[in-house]
């Protein structure tokens, strides 16, 4: 849009430029023809006043007098013509660099008031204004905005319409407006991710077959899909499949910062998918029990650290985090926890559990 504004800059000031000299040169003609006439008018005078003259002396009969004064006048006339037909065919070459000009300003300005630049800058105030005070009479003008501006060969207005939509709860709308976005970046998995998840709004929070191929492909190019993996759990979850739930939550909850709500949330869920998995069998785990200090507990961002010791080694095996709440913890250590996978991780001959409290959330001692 820059290179845009500055290419009819240029040729505007061309234009301009163009008139100018046209205009310059024009000014001397003026002045020249102006001076010719008053030659002529002179010429006139003087050869009508030697004609009034023979005639008065005899010289010339009065009536060849008279067809000498009207040849005259026809001559001066013809030369007033001519002049002037000479003039109008210089100015008539102003024309084109005056419509020219013209025709640049009016293009200028129709890009400016009714173009997508304009646009821009319209949502942009719009965007500052709800940041700072959000009404739905806001979103409503910036959606109308975008989607005058929606071209799908450009991923990021498609994408910012769709994050609008999504915002406005327009589910199926936010879903076609991901699937345009993800024409133009099919590896990226954020764009996958968003989609399938509009999807499963559009579908009253169920994970279509749509939304888990598109949710799987997010992950197979980003294992840390934020996205992804929440709503894979969530479906796993729904439908009994327990472990895989576990094996989805595990990597979501490291990745959100300590002492977050959603961290929370997560937290929560995936102890009640950890307990089902490992009574049904299909995960090996085990439970750890923690009682914490009354000085402890006092601290809201506060995080419990439990970890999996191999006997003579201080390198964890698996680490689990755990919001701290209560005085007393109880959580399933699992091999989703693992660090790396390996046999017989949970054997109670060949671990030791450690648990400690971490005020910053991080795994290094403090």
């Amino acid at each position: 849009m820059l290179d845009l504004w500055l290419g009819l800059g240029g040729l505007i000031i061309l234009a301009l430029i163009w008139l100018r000299r046209a205009l310059a040169a024009t000014a001397p003609e003026d002045a020249t023809l102006a001076q010719y006439r008053a030659n002529q008018q002179a010429v006139f005078k003087q050869r009508q006043q030697e004609i009034d003259d023979e005639i008065a002396a005899g010289i010339i009969a009065a009536e060849d007098g008279a067809r000498l004064s009207t040849d005259l006048q026809r001559q001066l006339l013809a030369d007033g013509i001519e002049s002037t037909e000479t003039t109008s065919g210089r100015r008539i070459g102003l024309l084109p660099a005056l419509l020219i000009a013209v025709g640049f300003f009016a293009a200028a300005v129709y890009l400016y008031f009714d173009g997508s630049g304009y646009r821009d800058m319209q949502l942009l105030k719009l965007r500052q204004e709800y940041a700072h005070s959000p009404s739905q009479l806001t979103l409503r003008r910036m959606i109308e905005l975008t989607e005058r501006n929606a071209d799908s060969r450009d991923g990021q207005r498609m994408a910012l319409l769709a994050q609008l939509y999504s915002e406005a709860g327009l589910h199926d709308k936010a879903a076609a407006a991901w699937g345009s976005a993800a024409k133009i970046w099919p590896q990226d998995a954020m764009v996958l991710a968003q989609w399938g998840q509009s999807l499963y709004l559009a579908a009253n929070s169920s994970v279509t077959p749509e939304a888990r191929h598109l949710l799987q492909q997010a992950i197979a190019i980003d294992s840390q899909q934020s996205v992804a993996l929440g709503l894979l759990g969530i479906d796993a979850f729904a439908n009994s499949r327990f472990d895989e739930a576990v094996r989805h939550w595990v990597p979501l909850l490291r990745s959100l910062p300590p002492g977050s709500p959603r961290g929370a949330i997560i937290a929560e869920g995936l102890q009640r998918a950890k307990h089902q998995a490992v009574k049904s069998g299909k995960l090996s785990g085990v439970l750890v029990e923690v009682n914490v200090a009354q000085a402890l507990q006092s601290d809201g961002n506060a995080t419990l650290m439990v970890y999996a010791l191999a006997q003579g080694s201080r390198m964890p095996l698996a680490v689990l985090r755990q919001p701290l709440q209560g005085p007393t913890i109880a959580v399933y250590l699992t091999e989703a926890d693992a660090m790396a996978a390996g046999p017989g991780l949970f054997a109670p001959e060949q671990i030791k559990i450690v648990a400690r409290v971490s005020r910053s959330g991080g795994a290094r001692r403090e």
